[in-house]
């Protein structure tokens, strides 16, 4: 039973008695200085967490494969943490609309929802703003739970102090009958980011976890019910200083994770795990359900399995591309083995494109995520490069069996501008050229339709990085060779974020895109293309869309997935009729000629469903 989606108390022990967990995040602090010695070249300091690492060593479990396969920033970290979902859109300095928010729920929503819990037992204790809004996520049914207790802590305007933060855990947790604590210690990056002195700021918390471990272990109803788990959400750089982080360097993506909790085996695990993997975990020692999230248990600390992403990515012809150990197609093995993650296949005639992610044995060297594309039985490869975590083409077939791909520039992976551009390349079987577009704000999402000797491409970006990247527009080009013909930005009255442009020639073009709305709440928009460019945007949808679907184009129009209120299940929206799919929880949309084809969860097990 899906409890999330229904809101209902879980029947289970009562709650005095069930498993609570408290999360302290060291933000920024990489692995080197918190619970192992690296390489002696790199001048690594000697391990500042003496108390605790060796409280670990007798009692709980160090991973000391744990892993930010994001980009390691700490907004984007925590949606990934607090969802089981990576997080495409850096958000500082704040902003104010929330437009980061996770498309899926958090595990906040998810625990009140299955325990009816009120918003003082579920906390947040901070010395940032960067994460509030981060805290809740934009799903529908998310909006019946009740939000965490959040207190940024800053007396008489100055950030409290990281060992004072502790210790009003502690005071909070003796307060209030809370079930699951989340605290940032945000001056170890803050101090590490002004060049001070880094390593004393993460010395100066080792007692006072020390301290907040015994508390949780003597006071009831802590006492053999919860979980402390300590990490970072990220690390940093290892060569020139410790001041920065953000791309894909090692030492940003190592990250410290240990955990205390009860009738726990003591040990080390040395187990590639993700932010994603523990936020799965988490709700499984907390008796929820995330099925929405990609991560998978980690075996060390939970033995059973839980529902995790969907199986079933893409579909073509009837063939079709999985994504669970990996990328198979035909019954072949398509992506690397020796992969972390193989992910987002694309799959389009003879053509299969998905992303990929190796990491690196090298302390100061890079672990990039990889774009792959093949073509055929021979799996010819297309040469496609500079991917990063959300790398996903779009693609389609001319009449002189070319094949053009849109996709977007990432080498680095970071979140900044520079560098960074929509790419559109042609594969006559031999050559592949690509032509570069616009140099944009953090390019996502492309969609791409062709239109004789001309291609009409469409990605979402951000047009204001001093407000935080929560104002994104559709960028609209007719590409010809390497001109770039702009139609665009669009914008929608109401609208403070558009995202995930879908393209179909219906009579004439026509645009369809989600459109996160001033105040709260996602529709669809949708445009037709005149002889002088694009119409006004219209709002096709206003209530309860889902943020983690995106429309999609069949010859009968554009299809919106949204939620029955009356049912909470996911219906389906063509012209404003709606039908009901009967299925509380999906994913993953394909279309298959004119069918189109949906994951859905049955009784714990991802299914491939056609849609009414």
């Amino acid at each position: 039973m899906l409890l999330l989606a229904f809101g209902c108390p879980s029947p289970t022990a009562p709650l005095e008695d069930v498993s609570r967990a408290v999360i302290v995040v060291l933000d920024g602090a990489r692995v080197d200085e918190t619970v192992q010695e690296t390489d002696a070249s790199l001048e690594a300091p000697e391990i500042l967490l003496p108390e605790l690492t060796a409280l670990v060593a007798a009692e709980g479990l160090l991973l000391t494969g744990a892993l930010n396969t994001g980009v390691p920033v700490t907004t984007e970290s925590h949606v990934e943490l607090l969802s089981g979902h990576r997080q495409p859109l850096a958000t500082f300095p704040p902003g104010t609309l929330g437009a980061w928010r996770s498309n899926t729920p958090t595990l906040f929503e998810a625990l009140q929802g299955s325990r009816d819990l009120s918003s003082e037992q579920l906390t947040v204790l901070v010395n940032t703003v960067l994460i509030e809004e981060a805290l809740s996520s934009r799903y529908p049914s998310a909006s019946t739970h009740a939000r965490p207790t959040y207190s940024m802590l800053a007396p008489g305007g100055v950030l409290m102090e990281d060992a004072a933060l502790l210790d009003q855990v502690q005071l909070t947790l003796a307060q209030r009958d809370t079930h699951l604590l989340l605290t940032n210690l945000h001056q170890i990056d803050l101090i590490a980011h002004a060049g001070g002195d880094y390593p004393a700021a993460i010395a100066a918390v080792d007692d006072a976890l020390v301290r907040l471990w015994d508390f949780i272990q003597s006071t009831p109803p802590y006492a053999g019910h919860t979980w402390l788990v300590v990490l970072s959400d990220h690390g940093r750089h290892r060569v020139d200083g410790w001041d920065n982080h953000g791309d894909q360097c090692n030492g940003c993506r190592e990250i410290p994770l240990m955990v205390l909790g009860p009738e726990l085996t003591p040990g080390l695990d040395d187990t590639p795990v993700t932010l994603s993997d523990l936020t799965v975990t988490l709700a499984g020692l907390l008796q929820t359900e995330l099925p929405l999230a990609e991560g998978v248990p980690i075996q060390a600390l939970l033995a059973d399995d839980l529902p995790t992403g969907p199986r079933q990515l893409s579909a073509s012809d009837g063939r079709q591309a999985w994504a669970d150990d990996g990328i198979w197609l035909d019954g072949i093995l398509r992506s690397d083995p020796a992969a972390l993650h193989a992910e987002a296949p694309v799959l389009d005639g003879e053509l299969l494109c998905w992303r990929e992610l190796h990491i690196t044995a090298a302390l100061d060297g890079a672990s990039p995520w990889r774009a792959r594309c093949e073509h055929g039985t021979d799996r010819t490869p297309l040469g496609i490069d500079a991917g990063s975590a959300f790398w996903q083409p779009a693609t389609d077939l001319d009449d002189r069996r070319r094949r053009w791909l849109l996709d977007t520039t990432n080498p680095d992976g970071v979140t900044g501008a520079a560098g960074v551009r929509p790419r559109l390349s042609v594969w006559d079987g031999a050559v592949l050229q690509t032509h570069l577009g616009p140099e944009l704000s953090y390019p996502l999402h492309p969609a791409l339709l062709l239109q004789g000797d001309a291609v009409l491409v469409a990605v979402g970006y951000s047009t204001d990085e001093s407000s935080g990247r929560d104002s994104r527009a559709l960028g609209v080009w007719v590409v010809q060779g390497d001109d770039w013909h702009p139609l665009g930005p669009l914008t929608a009255s109401g609208a403070v974020r558009l995202e995930h442009p879908t393209l179909h020639d219906r009579h004439s073009p026509q645009l369809a895109a989600l459109a996160w709305m001033d105040g709260g709440g996602v529709s669809v928009v949708t445009t037709r293309l005149d002889a002088d460019g694009f119409e006004a945007l219209d709002v096709v949808s206003t209530t309860s869309v889902y943020p983690h679907l995106p429309p999609m184009w069949t010859e009968q129009g554009v299809l919106v997935w949204a939620e029955h209120t009356a049912r909470g299940t996911v219906a389906v929206c063509r012209d404003g009729a709606c039908t009901d799919t009967g299925h509380v929880t999906v994913d993953s949309l394909t279309l298959d000629g004119e069918h189109v084809w949906v994951s859905a969860l049955d009784h714990g097990v991802w299914m491939r469903h056609r849609a009414p």
